[in-house]
């Protein structure tokens, strides 16, 4: 998201943050800018939702292509928050991006007589992304990403029926 916070302006420059005017000079911060917070609230909230996210996609994608989309998604919304002016750091946008690939892959399973619904909770999901707090061209463009990714993913690895119920019961701590 754009800086407004305690870490914001030259101190998250420093640490390596991304900014219109800086990109193109040093294309390195499009990686760093996605794993640096702008405090320990930030830092709270991006882990949690990762980790809860990420719980939910790895039986449908299996670890590598949670890593992958994760990254790709988190660098693809960096890039895209780019068009707004302001340091840009999180990895909201790799969150967007895991919840977008779930949803992508879960799209072409539903069957024709659930579609509508399935579309009426995806809008909802992007619109709840779209106002969460951060930036929301990252958000987009780190969902649209997962969105694609999702959809072109290969199943991942088939849990057994005691690790699906263990990754419920974390869920829901």
């Amino acid at each position: 998201g754009h800086s407004s916070d305690v870490m914001d302006g030259p101190g998250a420059m420093q640490w390596g943050a991304v900014s219109k005017s800086i990109a193109i000079e040093e294309p390195w911060r499009i990686v760093t800018a996605s794993l640096l917070n702008f405090n320990g609230f930030h830092l709270t909230a991006n882990v949690a939702g990762l980790l809860v996210i990420a719980i939910f996609a790895h039986p449908l994608f299996g670890l590598s292509q949670v890593f992958i989309i994760t990254w790709v998604s988190a660098w693809v919304g960096t890039l895209i928050a780019l068009l707004e002016p302001g340091v840009i750091l999180g990895s909201s946008a790799a969150l967007a991006g895991l919840v977008g690939a779930i949803i992508g892959h879960l799209f072409g399973r539903v069957s024709s007589e659930k579609r509508l619904y399935f579309n009426l909770a995806a809008i909802v999901a992007g619109i709840l992304l779209a106002m969460a707090p951060g930036d929301p061209w990252a958000h987009a463009g780190g969902c649209l990403t997962g969105l694609l990714m999702g959809r072109i993913a290969r199943p991942g690895n088939v849990l057994s029926p005691h690790e699906n119920r263990l990754r419920t019961c974390i869920a829901w701590l």
